[in-house]
């Protein structure tokens, strides 16, 4: 039978795409799997859906839920699994039907604590590849801390290492200890909040050149409506982070320090979205930069390459908030 592989499909509100997402899953060329759909809570047809396909398939686990969040989705399919590693899909999404196949060929015999590979970024009228930013191949723990540690949380050009949870196969262990830590409530981030503790553990991983996984661009996601994020879900992140990662090594805690700075200059843009008055925004802006973890993270990050984000760190250090008012509108 060879290693088993956990699909975790987290799925709220997608009734228009599960259908493919799922059938990309159970029509993998490798058959040693267990699929988990996560309705959490969803308001369509997806809980009925995911009901019909579990008549269909022995190897599908549904679990219904109240709605909790990405997140909490996750844990909970997290907790069910039972494979040697754990693959991740949401539920707009869906993968290559040879996905599974092609992991397996990597970790068979290796035992590679985390895969990662890159992805098609499918949009209405184009479909873009998506490398993973670093060199493919194999790395031991020397060579994830010479070549992986230095961009792993944000570099100086405001870069890092592709954070996603999906377009990875994590060994289940690993991967379960990690995504139980995250807070329920993080909405923004939460990918990395898992998987860079994970990277940051791992004693081998493997970059794949191929692009295996299809995101589908959807306007309607979190990250790219128009509408104020929130300031909490930040400070979750910088919380958990400065718990579950030894800020002592390479130089993570510079790099904590701009993830931070980013996190903020990002929800700071989306403010002025909101209906309020700009002199109200500014004088929210202001306030929750005294925040000790936003003030710490803004008077130390260093941002010393790339134009934009040097600007956007200069207006924050020197409080020019006019500036982030114009970004948010473009």
């Amino acid at each position: 039978m060879g290693l088993k592989y956990s699909v975790i499909v987290p799925i709220y509100g997608v009734e228009q795409y599960i259908r493919q997402c799922v059938d990309s899953i159970i029509n993998q060329t490798y058959s040693n799997i267990e699929i988990i759909l996560v309705d959490d809570g969803s308001k369509d047809s997806c809980p009925q859906i995911c009901d019909e396909y579990a008549k269909k398939d022995n190897r599908i686990i549904v679990i219904h839920k109240q709605n909790g969040g990405l997140v909490s989705a996750r844990k909970a399919g997290a907790k069910r699994a039972t494979g040697d590693y754990v693959c991740c899909v949401d539920g707009d999404d869906y993968i290559d039907i040879n996905y599974i196949e092609e992991i397996d060929k990597i970790v068979f015999n290796k035992n590679f604590d985390i895969v990662c590979c890159g992805y098609h970024q499918a949009m209405p009228e184009k479909m873009i590849d998506v490398k993973v930013n670093v060199r493919a191949g194999v790395y031991d723990r020397k060579s994830i801390e010479e070549e992986i540690f230095p961009n792993l949380i944000q570099n100086d050009k405001g870069s890092f290492f592709l954070p996603t949870v999906w377009a990875k196969a994590i060994k289940r262990q690993l991967y379960l200890k990690y995504q139980l830590l995250v807070p329920d409530g993080v909405s923004m981030g939460e990918d990395g909040a898992c998987t860079i503790p994970c990277i940051v553990n791992a004693n081998s991983i493997f970059i794949s050149e191929e692009c295996l996984y299809y995101y589908r661009f959807n306007p309607k996601s979190i990250t790219k409506s128009k509408k104020p994020l929130e300031w909490e879900g930040q400070l979750q992140i910088a919380r958990h982070l400065a718990n579950v990662v030894d800020l002592s090594v390479c130089d993570f805690e510079k790099q904590y320090f701009r993830r931070i700075e980013r996190g903020f200059i990002t929800v700071t843009k989306s403010q002025f979205n909101r209906k309020e008055s700009y002199r109200t925004i500014k004088k929210e802006i202001l306030e929750k930069m005294k925040d000790p973890i936003f003030r710490e993270a803004i008077e130390k990050a260093d941002f010393n390459k790339g134009m934009l984000i040097r600007v956007a760190d200069f207006a924050l250090k020197h409080r020019v908030i006019f500036l982030f008012r114009i970004a948010g509108r473009i």
